[in-house]
């Protein structure tokens, strides 16, 4: 849209009122036969002035140097003819314009400016949260896996242009005092600083595709959740009621345990993935989602999971999921019920980060398969992994979680899990996990 600044400049400094208004006239005290009548309601249409709260212009009076900034500040899309004229009112105006925290250099509009964002996470985990970590409750071999993590995230957002954005972040995780379920000594590492997100989203309507290393959520989080990155592209659609995409990722970055690390040794995770999300109705939403490794012996899933969430009154939430592995496994694993899964969680309140004094309580109850989930990059949803073959018998059980927000960006919580396998014959040590989160 093109803007006349000479008419802006015209009818935002000088105006008189007279006559009386009509009922559509853009501001009550500019009567449609007044000279600049046409003209203010351009500019209102363009944006450049909104008036006064009570819905006056009041063109009788002589406008201060910040209203005129303002003004100034709307005329980013002039042509190039009054390229001259604005450039000297930005220069005039520098002053009102940085203390209206406007950006006044005309390179800066066309520039690619990229906001950070971070979280950091403190916790201690005991029992639960890999599947090294957890044993049984009568393995006098085995002890207790607990490890305490810290971690740091950057977040980074740039408009590249009108639709295409940038999005990436930078993570760093430490683990101390490490104990496996399995071994007798304890270890501490350092991950290197990792891109674990570098994607450039594409929107045209309701038409988008994201490439590069993406984070994606598949149905309601657990065959795939938005902490760990694939390597890929996805195309999709979406408006107010579906959400739909699919293509080809490599989840490698995350699947392999020197993800963060130098190294190339960790061979290619690849697999086709699907996502179907239908509003149902504004208190209930339906999820399919599909994972298909094309690879049975290093990899082998071929998942496919259908849920649900709801809302229940104002307070409460329920959500859930079912989810198979259909890969050519072992006949006795799918006949042992360890290539299914699923999960329920029922929510009361809900905590925001933003608001100190906030909180959330949830029960859920899963009953997960070895080889129904990727335990080696599990769910956070999840909190705990469940086990994929790894000597493991999947887990069924039940778990508790509360989050609390004592002052803003920050929370606590606390979760618990009672677990025994997924046919009942034996019992995991309980498992704790003691976090804090921050945003900055």
């Amino acid at each position: 849209m093109k803007k006349s600044v000479a008419l802006a400049i015209a009818a935002a400094i000088s105006l008189s009122s007279a006559g009386t208004a009509l009922a559509n006239n853009p501001f009550s005290d500019v009567p449609q036969g007044h000279w600049a009548y046409d003209a203010i309601s351009q500019l209102e249409r363009d944006g450049l002035v909104t008036g006064y709260g009570d819905g006056t212009y009041r063109g009788d009076r002589a406008m201060s140097r910040y209203e005129m900034a303002t003004v100034v500040a709307q005329l980013d899309d002039a042509n190039s003819e009054n390229t001259e004229i604005v450039n000297k009112l930005r220069s005039e105006f520098a002053t009102e314009l940085y203390n209206l925290g406007v950006r006044v250099d005309k390179l800066e509009k066309n520039a690619s400016t990229i906001k950070f964002t971070g979280d950091a996470r403190i916790r201690y985990q005991s029992g639960g949260g890999s599947s090294s970590l957890m044993s049984f409750k009568d393995d006098n071999t085995a002890r207790r896996g607990s490890r305490f993590q810290e971690r740091v995230r950057i977040n980074m957002t740039a408009d590249v242009n009108e639709k295409i954005k940038f999005l990436g972040r930078i993570k760093f995780e430490n683990t101390s005092n490490r104990k496996d379920a399995s071994k007798t000594d304890s270890r501490s590492w350092s991950q290197d600083v990792w891109l674990d997100r570098a994607e450039l989203v594409y929107k045209s309507g309701s038409f988008n595709a994201r490439v590069g290393r993406i984070l994606p959520t598949l149905g309601q989080g657990i065959i795939w959740s938005n902490s760990n990155p694939g390597d890929g592209a996805l195309i999709g659609f979406t408006n107010k009621k579906i959400d739909i995409f699919g293509g080809v990722l490599d989840f490698s970055p995350t699947t392999g345990s020197s993800h963060g690390d130098s190294t190339n040794s960790q061979s290619s995770r690849n697999a086709s993935v699907a996502h179907l999300g239908v509003k149902v109705t504004d208190k209930i939403a339906i999820t399919a989602a599909y994972l298909n490794s094309h690879n049975n012996t290093t990899y082998p899933f071929e998942l496919m999971a259908f849920g649900a969430n709801a809302k229940l009154g104002s307070n409460w939430k329920l959500a859930g999921e079912w989810i198979k592995n259909n890969a050519d496994i072992s006949s006795g694993v799918k006949n042992s019920d360890q290539d299914t899964g699923y999960w329920l969680r029922l929510q009361y309140k809900n905590a925001d980060m933003k608001k100190p004094g906030t909180y959330h309580i949830y029960a859920e109850y899963m009953s997960m398969g070895a080889y129904a989930v990727d335990s080696s990059a599990h769910p956070d949803i999840l909190d705990i992994a469940p086990g994929n073959g790894t000597g493991k018998d999947g887990a069924k059980g039940y778990g508790i979680g509360i989050t609390y927000v004592p002052a803003k960006n920050m929370n606590l919580q606390f979760v618990f899990h009672d677990l025994e396998t997924k046919d009942g014959s034996k019992d995991y040590r309980n498992s704790y996990q003691f976090l804090t989160n921050f945003k900055f």
